[in-house]
């Protein structure tokens, strides 16, 4: 069957901007037992306190890897409430590493603030880091995460560098 007219959004701009950020969760609740007995209550909790103590623009872009019903009731109810921006809801669990590639393409922003889903998020915590990035433009990633292992390397590499600007200086 042809189509009369012409569509009318054609030739009319757009007055979307990206915002600058992107953030990012993975949640992966796949059942209410066990392990994940009470794995719901703290992914409700983490998207909470991102919608809570996120200020500013950003795009809420929420990734689920094959989840019990329940989340995903919750995450299209946030959906349809406008708290999440783009919600991807896959059937099966396609693994971490295929969900983080998924994210990269479809988030918007050119800044992304990759979380799972157990993560609280206290106020600000946006702020700072884009704060750093900011500040250090050589930076490629700031995290939150006390990562033990890679304290002293890092302290090590960071007073290396201090003592190497110092002489120049």
């Amino acid at each position: 069957m042809p189509r009369f007219g012409i569509n009318p959004s054609r030739g009319k701009t757009l007055d979307f901007e990206a915002p600058r950020v992107t953030v990012a969760v993975l949640t992966f609740v796949p059942n209410l037992s066990g392990y994940f007995q009470h794995r719901l209550e703290v992914s409700k909790l983490a998207l909470q306190s991102i919608l809570k103590n996120t200020e500013g623009a950003y795009e809420l872009l929420v990734f689920d890897n094959g989840s019990c019903p329940e989340l995903v009731q919750y995450l299209k109810q946030l959906h349809a409430e406008g708290q999440i921006d783009t919600l991807v809801l896959s059937r099966h669990n396609i693994g971490k590493l295929n969900a983080l590639w998924r994210i990269g393409q479809l988030a918007m922003g050119e800044l992304i603030a990759y979380t799972d889903d157990d993560v609280y998020h206290m106020p600000w915590w946006l702020e700072k880091h884009i704060e750093i990035l900011d500040t250090y433009p050589n930076v490629g990633a700031v995290t939150g995460f006390y990562i033990k292992q890679r304290v002293n390397m890092s302290s090590n590499a960071t007073l290396k560098w201090a003592r190497e600007l110092k002489r120049k200086t």
